[in-house]
């Protein structure tokens, strides 16, 4: 795995372990990458997914249902629990018809340690810090 700077390698593969997560880097104007996940919630089978991208299928196909986002340190208002998160961002030029993902995605509403609601949009929580 590749990483980019300021990244870790024990913080990239905890990120990595879900079956609903994809790291993908986008080229920059400039030559700068720049890394996000990808997420779905509808049920796709992302090692298929994975072989129909080898194979030459569009990428544009293959990521209907994804939300993208990048990862983030979280904590609980309530119980003060730390977590690394993946957090959805509405802004990446990659996604056409944002606001319709966003609206049928399912999301991560509560802390996983205490219950209590917290943020919009978490995606995925991907350790606990």
């Amino acid at each position: 795995m590749d990483l980019l700077p300021g990244q870790t390698e024990g913080r990239e593969q905890s990120l990595v372990r879900s079956d609903r997560l994809r790291r993908i880097v986008m080229p920059l104007p400039g030559g700068r990458l720049f890394r996000l996940f990808l997420h779905w919630s509808d049920g796709t089978d992302l090692e298929d997914l994975d072989r129909r991208i080898v194979h030459g299928d569009s990428w544009e196909r293959c990521f209907d249902g994804a939300l993208a986002g990048g990862d983030v340190d979280l904590s609980c208002r309530s119980c003060g629990t730390d977590f690394v998160a993946i957090v959805a961002d509405a802004g990446v030029p990659l996604l056409a018809d944002v606001a319709a993902r966003l609206r049928k995605h399912e999301f991560v509403a509560s802390c996983p340690a205490c219950g209590a609601a917290w943020q919009p949009h978490v995606l995925h929580v991907a350790e606990v810090a």
